[in-house]
């Protein structure tokens, strides 16, 4: 059965549409009305400007990235112990791009991005540009990957070209940013242990989805992470560690999935890939 994925859509493709003005028209508008917000505030809204603009031009090599179920981008957001520069450059690597669109199953109440994430000496930065057709859009959002702890906040800037925005939607759109910088953290560890789910193109079941058919990737979930035992299958708790002792003489440097289960009543800790070899 076909399913439906959410789409992006950008402030600059609405006001496109709304005043009949070129895409370069509207950059060239927009310095102007930058140059009138306070300073402190430019350097994110240009962000954004030049995000979208390389988005509806396709000059930017933007990657559509085509995520899985809520349940597992939850999942996802709980996996990195800390939140290290270094994840955000990992997740980069495993798409083959700085610059994403994320998509995401329709009913997942996630909306689609824009994301930007920092690499080289801007390391840890993440930029995202909420789709339009989300309640939570036409917001700017930037968030950082410094090494905190994973229950310590991020640091965070949002902003809203409506200053009617209640503080309400506001906290809501600060709280997805956070949500979105702890999965691509996540997301930066699962790719690196489980690169064969990270396949070129859109998903199989996606439903009108053409327009990102020339430079799209699909997150698959692995069978490593799900638990079947059950009424119901769920994912495992566990965490990801980056194997860094000299007696991992072939896996030294890898990432690899940990989790606890019991066998026969007695606790045990699986360590996936298999070891055999390290």
């Amino acid at each position: 059965m076909k399913k439906q994925y959410t789409e992006m859509i950008t402030s600059l493709r609405r006001a496109h549409k709304r005043s009949g003005l070129s895409y370069a028209e509207l950059e060239k508008r927009s310095e102007k009305i930058i140059a009138a917000v306070p300073e402190d505030e430019q350097t994110l809204r240009k962000l954004c400007v030049a995000m979208e603009f390389n988005y509806e031009t396709g000059t930017g090599e933007c990657c559509h990235i085509f995520m899985p179920d809520r349940r597992f981008c939850e999942w996802l957001s709980d996996c990195a112990q800390t939140l290290d520069p270094e994840l955000g450059v990992k997740a980069a690597e495993g798409f083959g791009s700085n610059f994403v669109c994320l998509h995401f199953p329709c009913g997942s109440d996630l909306p689609s991005a824009l994301l930007a994430i920092g690499c080289g000496n801007r390391a840890g930065g993440v930029v995202l540009d909420y789709s339009m057709t989300h309640p939570l859009g036409g917001c700017a959002v930037f968030t950082k990957l410094d090494g905190q702890k994973a229950d310590a906040e991020a640091r965070m800037r949002h902003l809203n070209p409506d200053a009617q925005t209640s503080l309400e939607t506001r906290q809501q759109q600060a709280n997805t940013g956070e949500f979105y910088t702890r999965m691509i953290a996540g997301l930066g560890l699962y790719m690196s242990c489980f690169p064969e789910q990270v396949r070129d193109g859109i998903p199989a079941d996606a439903k009108r989805a053409e327009y990102a058919a020339g430079h799209a990737k699909t997150i698959g979930v692995s069978e490593t992470v799900v638990c079947r035992e059950g009424v119901t299958p769920h994912y495992r708790s566990g965490h990801f560690r980056l194997l860094v002792s000299e007696r991992y003489v072939n896996k030294r440097g890898q990432v690899v999935f940990i989790h606890g289960c019991f066998v026969k009543g007695q606790a045990k800790t699986v360590l996936s890939p298999e070891t055999a070899g390290v």
